[in-house]
């Protein structure tokens, strides 16, 4: 049920709380890359083996990732949504911002090709918040 009703609701959450979850995800992939490599693309499919949780590592980060979702969720849930960027920029921040090349994109639209870390390296690129340009990653919060 969280799933199903979690988007709308995170569309609705503010900067400070939205920016967190993708912080946190940063996070899982590091520590999936490190010990876990083959998870990373499961869990952007919203899939985290129970393997790849028996290592207190990836499981720590996966605890905190989750609950960053639920505040964003708390937070957004009784809100409008707030406009997002569209498509073309998020291209631009995709491409210049997070430097992901167009043979990465590639990568990650045929995986079988590659390996699991290299693919955990091209993903962990598009969790780098601290790379995008201060102006589009919103008024930053923190937490509350």
């Amino acid at each position: 049920m969280f799933r199903k009703y979690s988007q709308a609701a995170f569309l609705a959450a503010s900067d400070g709380s939205a920016i967190e979850v993708p912080k946190k995800a940063g996070d899982v992939i590091d520590a999936l890359g490190d010990h876990y490599p083959r998870g990373c693309m499961k869990f952007v499919s919203n899939d985290i083996s129970s393997e790849a949780l028996s290592i207190a590592s990836v499981n720590e980060a996966y605890r905190k990732y989750q609950e960053a979702e639920r505040v964003a969720y708390e937070d957004g849930k009784l809100r409008e949504p707030i406009p997002r960027m569209e498509i073309g920029e998020m291209f631009k921040v995709v491409t210049e911002d997070l430097g992901e090349s167009s043979a990465e994109r590639r990568t990650l639209l045929n995986p079988r090709n590659a390996s699991a870390i290299v693919l955990c390296a091209i993903i962990r690129k598009n969790f780098n918040i601290s790379a995008v340009r201060e102006p589009l990653r919103g008024q930053y919060e923190g937490p509350a």
